[in-house]
């Protein structure tokens, strides 16, 4: 494998990845404008889920730390 074949790759990959991270943050983004209508499970695993992200988030840093 060369360099510009690896290049493609990595370029493809990021890609894809962009447009899934898009799609999420579009997606979560329309849930919490309608904030108020969406379900009780829905307005407390939401908050939850980023908490537990934020969480990991620092967990790894102060482990890098």
């Amino acid at each position: 494998m060369d360099m510009t074949e690896l290049n493609k790759k990595i370029n493809l990959f990021f890609q894809n990845f962009k447009k899934n991270v898009t799609f999420i943050t579009n997606f979560v983004i329309g849930r919490l404008k309608n904030f108020k209508n969406i379900t009780l499970t829905e307005q407390i695993s939401y908050p939850t889920i980023a908490v537990g992200l934020v969480l990991l988030l620092v967990s790894i840093i102060l482990f890098i730390v």
